[in-house]
């Protein structure tokens, strides 16, 4: 029979193990909140670099895309926030129950066509996963300066 000092360190133990399992998978939630400065020069077909970048969006985990017009996609996330970490970890076992809920943040993506020369301009709120693509996607379709 377990004394209560065992179970003691045995749910101290398994709390340490998930927030390390906690804190090493939430690197790709977390979110910055873009502002006005964010937009990309896209040299060729924007609407091409639009779609680009949709398919690299979807690919993400807990990413979706909702197209409000053919130049206008919505991304939507769900994510954890901070706090409910902390709360698992100091409340454990019952602060598991702080990882069922989720928080859902919205980003836009616009794209501004001007003929030879596009622009993308974000708003809202996107993930760093979603920002990484979007820069990883513009300067693979813009060509480098001279």
């Amino acid at each position: 029979m377990l004394g209560l000092s065992e179970i003691v360190i045995i749910l101290l133990a398994l709390a340490i193990l998930v927030a390390i399992v906690l804190i090493a998978t939430r690197g790709a939630g977390r979110g910055v909140t873009t502002s006005e400065s964010d937009t990309f020069a896209v040299s060729g077909s924007g609407r091409a670099a639009l779609d680009a970048i949709a398919t690299d969006i979807h690919r993400l985990n807990a990413h979706r895309i909702e197209w409000l017009s053919p130049d206008v996609m919505q991304v939507s996330w769900r994510h954890r926030s901070g706090w409910q970490l902390v709360i698992a970890v100091v409340v454990f076992p019952v602060g598991l129950l702080a990882l069922l809920f989720t928080t859902s943040s919205y980003g836009t993506i616009v794209l501004v066509d001007k003929g030879s020369t596009s622009t993308i301009r974000l708003g809202g709120r996107l993930s760093n996963a979603a920002l990484a693509a979007i820069s990883a996607r513009v300067a693979s379709a813009t060509p480098a300066a001279a």
